[in-house]
């Protein structure tokens, strides 16, 4: 999958569901290597307009993701 693959259908997908969509997708770059992760997020119109920025989003879910991995000692990907 090229780089900006992932993103294109993220917003397809918000482009499908309206204005009012929000899209988070995951994945493996590399299925060997379970340190990394990919996420992308695509926001709607409305969801724009509301005021969250995707890149600040994603960058929830990665610190999210990060102290699950600390609190359950264990990889998470």
């Amino acid at each position: 999958m090229g780089g900006g693959q992932p993103a294109g259908a993220a917003q397809g997908r918000v482009d499908q569901l309206g204005e009012a969509a929000a899209v988070v997708l995951g994945g493996l770059p590399d299925p060997a290597d379970a340190g990394k992760v990919l996420l992308v997020a695509a926001f709607g119109a409305a969801v724009i307009a509301a005021g969250p920025k995707a890149g600040a989003f994603i960058g929830t879910v990665a610190e999210a993701k990060e102290q699950l991995r600390e609190q359950l000692g264990v990889a998470l990907g």
